[in-house]
């Protein structure tokens, strides 16, 4: 099973492949893996990286006038799951790492 830190390198290699135009939205669920990947080895992106991010963290279910974690992390793992090309073991990792934080 390859480490975190294997599978965030793929990543971040991955990232500079993502054509142009989907590096300007930043609602994509890819480039907000990636970023998030990046951040749990210690690799923030930047500026580059914060609508992504702030995409993420806007996926927030409520409950009695509470955030209900566990709906907050199950629809961010659907959001995560929207990107197709990676792998489904790194966007569990970044999901249990930040499907229940409010931020970074």
């Amino acid at each position: 099973m390859p480490s975190t830190r294997h599978i965030v390198a793929v990543l971040i290699a991955s990232l500079l492949s993502i054509p142009s135009a989907m590096a300007e939205d930043n609602t994509e669920p890819c480039g907000a893996l990636l970023c998030l990947a990046g951040a749990m080895i210690g690799h923030g992106g930047g500026g580059a990286c914060t609508g992504y991010i702030d995409k993420y963290f806007s996926i927030i279910s409520w409950r009695h006038g509470h955030m209900d974690l566990g709906a907050t992390s199950a629809n961010r793992m659907s959001f995560l799951n929207q990107c197709p090309s990676e792998d489904p073991a790194t966007k569990q990792a970044v999901n249990d790492r930040y499907g229940t934080q409010t931020a970074l």
